[in-house]
């Protein structure tokens, strides 16, 4: 049984992973990279230093880079592992992670370094997307050792950029271009709800990055990666983390009322970026929006900071922006908008504590919630009817349409309750 694990920053060594018992691991950098004029803290929870971090620290950053829930007990099946074994399955699916880092055994590197791909006909793509069902992030190939977190099926997927477009499998590790989560057999439509959504965030003003819907039958929602380059090296890994692992918080307290982050905490983050009082304004605007479009699920590992300048960050694309309204699901909010959780009881004293708890101006919060509030008057009709005439029917689309005019509705309600 393997002891030691080995953090990896391109072809740079990062650190040491040991265990700590069964559900706890220890990290601690290496000399070389303490030393290095080039690198970098990998979280705001992990500040350079020599010692050992302690195992709440240590296990808080490294599981959030695993997967959750049913997926997470899938992947420990598969690899006859303990869901609470955060080195085991480091080992197991850690040479390919979100951001850059790579978790490999000692003496892995040399062949981490061979980039290999599995080409995917057209024929082929159907059956790889159905297998992510039974073996999410292709735990079922011994050659896979990909790790991604979140409660959804998904696996990352390499694809050319050429006409027409080539898929490919990456092997053993090998970066990709893109994420791609196969059909939920849970949430009817979600690919065509989570589509519809990014294209409404990008008309809203959003940064997102470029996403679609794959050509099979049974379409899966494809997203580019923002925390990988292609290069005419190769593909180029970017270190990111979500806001979970920024503040140290573990992954099973994601939510707020479970003892997760707030709006404030998420928003006293973005003072290590290079840009503070900008990041500030995008992440207002996309609190705004998941109101708006019926996003419970809005929480902290929803939100990363990219490290493509580092020492320090920016904010990360968003992604992840889906109605969960239309499901049955519970609709409180991950995070509470002033003191409340229920959307429907959101009033401008809430929207008036958030503003004040993004550090924006009174001025600039109520603004965006005006623009945004007005926005769907004009784009909604539009948006859903060009999206029926490039997908076709999806009853889905129409019911986020009805969501959004009524939350905006609130939002604009709430703003006259402030000036009346």
């Amino acid at each position: 049984m393997a002891s030691e694990l080995v953090v990896w920053f391109e072809r740079k060594l990062v650190g040491y992973i040991s265990r700590s018992g069964l559900k706890y691991i220890v990290f601690k950098y290496a000399p070389d990279w303490l030393e290095s004029e080039d690198s970098f803290p990998i979280s705001l929870s992990l500040p350079f230093q020599r010692e050992f971090f302690s195992k709440e620290v240590s296990s808080s950053f490294f599981d959030n880079l695993l997967p959750e829930e049913e997926v997470r007990k899938q992947v420990a099946d598969n690899k006859r592992l303990s869901t609470d074994d955060i080195f085991g399955l480091l080992q197991a699916i850690g040479a390919d992670c979100a951001g850059a880092l790579s978790i490999l055994l000692p003496g892995q590197e040399s062949r981490h370094n061979k980039h290999t791909y599995q080409p995917l006909s057209a024929s082929d793509l159907p059956a790889f997307l159905a297998e992510q069902r039974i073996n999410p992030l292709g735990t079922g190939d011994k050659y896979a050792r990909l790790s991604l977190a979140g409660a959804q099926s998904k696996t990352s997927i390499f694809l050319s950029g050429d006409s027409p477009q080539r898929y490919a499998r990456p092997c053993d590790g090998a970066p990709g271009t893109h994420i791609v989560k196969p059909v939920s057999l849970s949430f009817p439509n979600l690919a065509e709800n989570e589509l519809f959504c990014m294209l409404l965030a990008q008309a809203f003003g959003l940064d997102t990055p470029e996403a679609g819907l794959t050509p099979t039958l049974e379409r899966a929602f494809l997203i580019r990666r923002y925390d990988r380059r292609q290069t005419p090296d190769g593909i180029r890994r970017i270190h990111q983390e979500d806001f979970c692992q920024a503040l140290g918080v573990p992954r099973a307290k994601k939510y707020q009322n479970h003892g997760g982050p707030s709006y404030q905490q998420c928003f006293t983050v973005l003072d290590n970026c290079h840009e503070p009082e900008e990041e500030r304004l995008k992440l207002f605007r996309w609190a705004v929006f998941n109101y708006l479009i019926g996003n419970a699920d809005a929480h902290a590992k929803n939100i990363s900071l990219l490290y493509d300048d580092p020492p320090k960050p920016r904010l990360a694309p968003f992604y992840d922006l889906v109605c969960t309204t239309v499901y049955p699901l519970n609709k409180n909010m991950a995070m509470k908008i002033g003191r409340k959780g229920n959307p429907d009881h959101v009033y401008g004293s809430d929207w008036d504590k958030l503003i004040a708890h993004a550090k924006i101006s009174l001025g600039d919060g109520r603004h965006i919630l005006q623009e945004m509030g007005t926005l769907p008057s004009f784009l909604l009709d539009g948006a859903r009817d060009d999206f029926l005439f490039m997908y076709g029917q999806v009853p889905v689309i129409h019911q986020i349409v009805t969501i959004i005019n009524e939350r905006a509705g609130l939002v604009l309600s709430a703003l006259d309750e402030i000036y009346s």
